[in-house]
């Protein structure tokens, strides 16, 4: 049997030498003519970047263009709608044994239609023992860059420890974030500038935990609700004009008996407008929200007001 012999090229010395060129100390590998290549492993390997995507971006799905337009519209449907999802100030970060990973924001006050605080109703953690029973809430937080792009700053569980809304510092929330692998020794929002007046802004999106460790649409979350008889007396004036049409009624039948004849609602409104026009002639204001102010004149209409409640119960009793 004949022996294959294989032989190597020597170089040339006027040959300059380049990246890749197979010179006398460093040469190719040489393959015999008989020896098939692999086109498989003969590609280079190539470094791939795990693809990062948003939480609420939908799957990829492979398809013609029409399917996958269908399927991209199913999984954006099915994705929860959060609580809140809009860029907040970051007044501040902190860690501490007591609350852990905390970080409060401010919501900016032109991105909430409506002007109703979008977690309020949900429990809060307010001491040691409350944090077991404080919502737990799935929480985003990204950075916008000069660029366009975000950088992910967190993603993971957490709580909500509080939140406020009030006319001079705006609607607030604060966060207990969960320590994850890397620990307490160490906070996602560690770059980001905080202040109460000039903090960084960043974009906060957050869906409330169910029992069963699913996200809750915002639309099916469960808000604990506030008895009636705790409610601001605004809030229950508004809730008895709009709402409570035995109210209104006997708001007709109670008025002439109840106000002078110059202070009478009008008979042509509506039944709203007639409750409304009552409660404001009896508690003496110009508008219901004067009851709220912390007055002579708004303790005053406090006081009506529940002379109102307490005579419209005596009305119910019979």
């Amino acid at each position: 049997m004949s022996s294959l012999r294989l032989t190597r090229p020597r170089p040339d010395p006027s040959c300059p030498r380049t990246p890749g060129t197979a010179t006398a100390d460093r040469a190719d590998p040489v393959k015999a003519d008989h020896v098939r290549e692999d086109p498989v492993k003969s590609e280079p390997a190539v470094s791939r970047q795990p693809e990062v995507r948003h939480p609420v971006d939908p799957e990829p799905v492979n398809g013609t263009a029409g399917e996958g337009a269908q399927a991209e519209e199913t999984s954006i449907a099915s994705v929860p709608l959060p609580l809140l999802n809009c860029e907040v100030m970051t007044q501040d970060w902190n860690i501490s044994a007591s609350s852990g990973r905390s970080a409060r924001f401010r919501i900016m006050d032109e991105v909430i239609e409506g002007g109703t605080h979008p977690l309020k109703g949900l429990r809060c953690g307010r001491g040691r023992n409350g944090m077991s029973q404080a919502q737990r809430l799935r929480i985003v937080i990204t950075k916008p860059e000069e660029t366009g792009e975000s950088s992910l700053l967190y993603h993971g569980e957490g709580i909500l420890l509080s939140w406020s809304d009030d006319c001079r510092l705006g609607m607030r929330l604060s966060l207990r974030l969960d320590s994850g692998p890397e620990g307490v020794d160490w906070h996602p929002l560690s770059g980001v500038d905080a202040d109460n007046n000039a903090g960084e802004v960043v974009m906060v999106t957050v869906w409330s935990i169910a029992d069963d460790e699913c996200l809750q649409d915002a639309r099916k979350a469960t808000r604990r609700s506030t008895p009636f008889y705790l409610l601001p007396p605004v809030k229950q004036s508004q809730i008895k004009c709009r709402l409570d049409e035995d109210f209104r009624k006997w708001t007709r039948l109670a008025a002439p008996g109840l106000l002078p004849a110059d202070e009478l609602p009008e008979d042509m409104l509506t039944p709203i407008q007639y409750a409304e026009q009552f409660v404001r002639a009896y508690c003496q204001v110009e508008s219901r929200s004067e009851m709220s102010h912390d007055t002579a004149t708004g303790f005053a209409a406090r006081e009506r007001w529940r002379e109102i409640m307490r005579m419209y119960d005596e009305h119910r009793r019979g």
